[in-house]
């Protein structure tokens, strides 16, 4: 199974791509790519670098719409440490 359903969206399991040896670095991309956006950049920065493309994941952030780093800055900033964590 290449993805899982969900109603009418197609959701990609949850996987890091990574490459290069170093210092780690994390790309992290907007809600509406992937980790794909980075492709053309991955050899660059693999040179240097453990570069980690993590894929999207999705968390809800209560009183928060399209800018939570705006709306809820330490709900955001919680949430992406937890992120950045599981990697």
């Amino acid at each position: 199974m290449n993805g899982l359903h969900s109603g009418r969206y197609r959701l990609t399991p949850w996987r890091n791509a990574s490459g290069g040896s170093g210092r780690p670095l994390v790309l992290i991309h907007e809600g509406i790519a992937d980790r794909r956006m980075y492709d053309d950049q991955m050899a660059v920065f693999a040179a240097r670098y453990r570069v980690i493309r993590p894929n999207a994941q999705f968390r809800l952030i209560p009183q928060a719409g399209h800018f939570p780093w705006l709306e809820q800055p330490a709900a955001m900033a919680a949430s992406l440490r937890a992120f950045l964590r599981r990697l």
